[in-house]
């Protein structure tokens, strides 16, 4: 896990101690949850201030999560200690929350598909047996090819967010890529015109997939007041920071 550590009105005697307390939370209660559900290293930033008044430490933690998801929590205590305890479980509880979310879409688009296919070759069935053999002879030449794009594309999207880890996996794509094409072809074309086919019929089975995990989303009040973009507020911090650091001298004027 990456962990960007952000300070403001914190003195650096407590920058040590707040990293270990933390550091020593994560690893136990937070990292074996995302290692279960992440392939690639989570991102969080956490930011430590302090209250001008009251002095309490006031932490702020946004993790970056598969699904284009960023979560955001705060805390506050009189202690480090306790506070990374508090700023953590907070951090595992919104993880989870939306790790399950995932899981529950997983399994309706599951569903959802094992039912498409159904419907796909009970068509297929319904053709002439010699017209199925000749389709499954051209087509078994191709598989290795269609498997590397398919592979790559389904890297691609799962690295930008636009799909989750786990599903859909090569052998869904690369399956109802070849049914939906036994099911156009109304005889058997050449090895390149079927080579075609097979690549349109499986960027459209990736779109709907891209499409479908977009579908799912949080409903939220529309008289609730709108929170402020977790994102815009991560750069935010990133920026103040930069500005805090570097001041202009004064300006000398000679008189």
């Amino acid at each position: 896990m990456q962990i960007q550590y952000s300070y403001r009105a914190i003195d650096k005697e407590f920058h040590e101690p707040w990293q270990r307390a933390l550091g020593n939370v994560i690893e136990h209660a937070l990292k074996p949850l995302l290692d279960k559900h992440t392939k690639d290293s989570a991102r969080l930033q956490i930011v430590l201030d302090r209250d001008k008044i009251k002095r309490q430490f006031l932490a702020s933690g946004y993790m970056h999560l598969p699904g284009k998801k960023i979560v955001s929590v705060t805390a506050s205590h009189d202690e480090l200690t306790p506070l990374a305890q508090m700023l953590a479980q907070s951090l595992f509880r919104q993880a989870k929350k939306h790790f399950d979310r995932l899981h529950a879409q997983d399994q309706i688009k599951r569903k959802a598909r094992r039912e498409r296919l159904r419907e796909l070759k009970v068509r297929i069935a319904a053709k002439p047996a010699s017209a199925a053999h000749e389709a499954e002879v051209t087509r078994m030449p191709l598989l290795s090819k269609l498997e590397a794009v398919a592979r790559r594309e389904l890297a691609y999207l799962r690295a930008v967010g636009d799909l989750p880890r786990d599903y859909p996996t090569l052998r869904d794509v690369v399956d109802e890529a070849i049914v939906r094409a036994k099911v156009e072809w109304q005889s058997v074309p050449g090895e390149k015109e079927a080579y075609t086919g097979l690549l349109k019929h499986l960027f459209a089975v990736l779109d709907n997939e891209v499409a479908s995990s977009r579908q799912f989303g949080e409903f939220v009040s529309l008289d609730a007041p709108v929170e402020p973009d977790a994102q815009d507020v991560a750069e935010a911090m990133v920026e103040e920071e930069i500005f805090e650091f570097y001041q202009h001298d004064d300006t000398l004027k000679l008189a």
